[in-house]
């Protein structure tokens, strides 16, 4: 049974596309090799080996990804947070036996640790149901939330319950060993309890939580993991640009069922009905969408404080005037506590709409409409919320716009000082998480990956096609990200072209243009749409922002754009590079050039030699071209038309290249040459 288990681990891994699937198809291929050559010398032996195996699988593929990495680890279509966790349950249950059998004349001992191991297991059970991240579990996600971390029952599962079981486990084997018995079961529960033990240690490690085992796992981390660690684990500084880069740990979040509330530090939040509507008041929602009402109450959890009165209302702070001494008599004292009372505290949260959010089917986050909110009946304010005392609860409703036929909704409050919230309403909450993994790449602020592109046929100009990209991001910030795609978002093509999104075109359901905004904990997706030459067949997604690492992203193909061989070469300065790459005659299409004039179509590659900043090129008058009698000739602003052309701003990104054609109309048959006016240099380049 535990072979057919282990080659179900292979086979589902690698067809889900795991980054890790060739990695655990060999170790599983070589256990099922050690069970044949085990077959008839040692057949009581024959289950150690794919048990080792198999634990040894989930350790490895915790290490490498991480168990927010999904595809990373399959069993019967289980993700790796559910079998990394049920590894743990596992652990524990080894753990007590192991502690049982070696203190047997100490029972209320083992007892006790029974008890703790219980208490323990609790929010490991929750984590395997939610299907939540091993890093959500360890980080208290599913436990009472006042509590200090290392009251928590996962806390203590990691760092005090696996740890004296292993003891135990080894002084049990090293026991059966002193006293001639077989050690084989007793070793085979030090493995386990050791591999769910180094699993829980490198999650923690990961989310940057302290450990007993971190001197061990973060040199682990470093070497193998593909998935993003901790910012105490490795220096951002240490990241290439483009890899994974360290995500701080987010605050906590309390979790509730449907029907059930959640509190964090300050406030109580209850879903007390949801209902949807296809229009409210003269709004209607937009195509293929519904408003979603959800009727919320909130509670104030902040407890009154103690205030004196007199004091307060002292310019000196109660220091008193000068030379007044350093001490207070007891007729001092009385009169303070005369003069103190217990004030209400009030709890505010301005705007509320960048607070809450309604989750939709784990892919989208739908801000509050506004608009439709405000006309309701009953409505709570979109912008300030105050609740004025301890106890007191603030009924009202709040609209959202999301996809008519969505199955999953949850709301979720952001609150970094207090604690996030998330109130499931209804079908499966999603899984939260602090990175996309995978093939995502992240900077220090977004997490990024591309869902997938499309063609639009309706092409806006002749040459030119639409490409839609499906971006999913998710913030990596203890808050809202706000990502200025549309100034800093570019695809390159294979030929080297470069364009920017086109803002809100009817093409796109879910611009993320101008501005793209991403929350923490949940992922959320959306478009961009570029306008592409028609022969387009390869495709990066580049973001190259000012203050931030660039991420650089597949889209159409696996290959990066070539550049071409550059004829002449123009270097201005410390800031560009200016390369002439080909030319020819224009396209048919164009009006007939003047008598004596013929239209000639130059390429130009140019290479911004500034990683922090991109550049505005100016075709003219940057880039003239001057005949045999010296006569100038500026671009055409047919320009324009052409297919790899200077779009929107025309920028060269940060540390990147772009290529593009100008058309000019110069006379037929002469020599010509380049007249480049540069930011620190210019000079001449023979085009022919």
């Amino acid at each position: 049974m535990l072979c057919g288990v282990l080659l179900d681990v292979a086979v589902e891994t690698f067809w889900a596309g795991s980054p890790a699937r060739l990695s655990v198809l060999a170790i599983a291929l070589l256990a099922l090799g050690g069970v044949a050559l085990l077959w008839r010398r040692r057949p009581a032996a024959l289950a150690i080996v794919p048990l080792t195996a198999l634990v040894g699988l989930i350790a490895w593929a915790t290490v490498r990804l991480g168990s927010e990495t999904d595809p990373a680890l399959r069993l019967a279509t289980l993700s790796l947070a559910r079998i990394g966790a049920g590894l743990a349950i596992v652990a524990v249950g080894v753990a007590v036996a192991s502690v049982l059998v070696l203190g047997r004349r100490f029972w209320y001992l083992g007892a006790a640790f029974a008890a703790l191991a219980l208490y323990a297991l609790v929010p490991l059970v929750r984590g395997v149901l939610a299907a939540a991240p091993l890093s959500q579990v360890l980080g208290g996600a599913f436990d009472w939330q006042r509590l200090p971390v290392w009251l928590r029952g996962a806390y203590l599962a990691g760092e005090v319950v696996l740890p004296i079981g292993l003891i135990a486990g080894l002084a049990v084997t090293f026991t059966r060993m002193v006293r001639g018995t077989a050690p084989t079961w007793a070793a085979v529960g030090v493995l386990v309890v050791l591999a769910a033990f180094l699993t829980l240690s490198v999650e923690m490690t990961r989310a940057g939580q302290p450990n007993l085992a971190r001197v061990m796992v973060h040199p682990l981390i470093a070497r193998f993991s593909l998935a993003p660690t901790s910012a105490t684990a490795v220096p951002t500084e240490a990241a290439p640009p483009g890899v994974l880069s360290p995500a701080p740990p987010v605050a906590p979040v309390n979790i509730a069922q449907p029907g059930q509330p959640a509190a964090n530090k300050a406030i109580e939040l209850r879903v007390t009905n949801v209902h949807t509507a296809p229009s409210i008041g003269n709004r209607t929602a937009d195509p293929g969408r519904a408003f979603v009402i959800v009727d919320t109450a909130w509670k104030n959890l902040l407890q009154p404080q103690r205030v004196n009165r007199k004091a307060a209302g002292d310019r000196t702070q109660g220091a008193g005037a000068l030379g007044a001494g350093g001490g207070t008599s007891a007729q001092q004292r009385a009169e303070d506590e005369a003069n103190t009372t217990m004030e209400p505290v009030r709890f505010q949260v301005d705007p509320l709409t960048t607070h809450l959010w309604l989750l939709v089917d784990g892919q989208f986050a739908e801000a509050i409409d506004a608009e439709a909110t405000d006309a309701m009946d009953g409505h709570l304010p979109t912008g300030l919320l105050e609740i004025a005392k301890f106890q007191e609860v603030r009924s009202g409703s709040l609209a959202f716009q999301a996809p008519a036929n969505a199955q999953a909704l949850s709301l979720l409050f952001l609150d970094s000082n207090n604690g996030h919230m998330l109130l499931s309403i209804k079908g499966a909450p999603p899984r939260l998480s602090s990175s996309l993994g995978g093939s995502s790449r992240s900077n220090e602020f977004v997490d990024l990956a591309v869902t997938g592109a499309s063609w639009v046929d309706a092409a806006s100009e002749p040459g030119m096609r639409t490409l839609v990209v499906g971006i999913k991001g998710i913030s990596r910030q203890n808050a809202m990200v706000d990502v200025p795609f549309g100034e800093y978002a570019f695809l390159q093509t294979d030929q080297g072209c470069i364009a920017q999104p086109e803002e809100r075109p009817a093409s796109v359901t879910r611009s993320l243009a101008p501005i793209g905004r991403f929350l923490p904990l949940a992922p959320s997706e959306g478009q961009l749409a570029f306008d592409v030459p028609a022969a387009t067949r390869g495709a990066t997604f580049t973001f190259r922002p000012a203050q931030a690492r660039p991420i650089d992203l597949p889209v159409l193909g696996n290959a990066a754009p070539q550049r071409p061989a550059a004829r002449a070469t123009l270097q201005d300065g410390s800031v560009l590079r200016v390369l002439v790459v080909g030319g020819g005659a224009a396209s048919a299409g164009l009006p007939q050039p003047p008598s004596g004039l013929e239209y000639l179509v130059v390429d130009y590659v140019v290479e911004n030699l500034n990683t922090g900043q991109g550049l505005e090129l100016q075709a003219d008058p940057q880039f003239g071209l001057v005949d045999g009698t010296g006569q100038l000739h500026p671009p055409e602003a047919a320009s324009a038309g052409l297919p790899c052309r200077l779009t929107g701003n025309a920028v060269v990104p940060a540390g990147s290249w772009r290529r593009f054609s100008l058309l000019y109309a110069v006379p037929i048959g002469q020599p010509l040459s380049l007249q480049y006016r540069g930011f620190e240099t210019s000079g001449t380049l023979k085009v022919r």
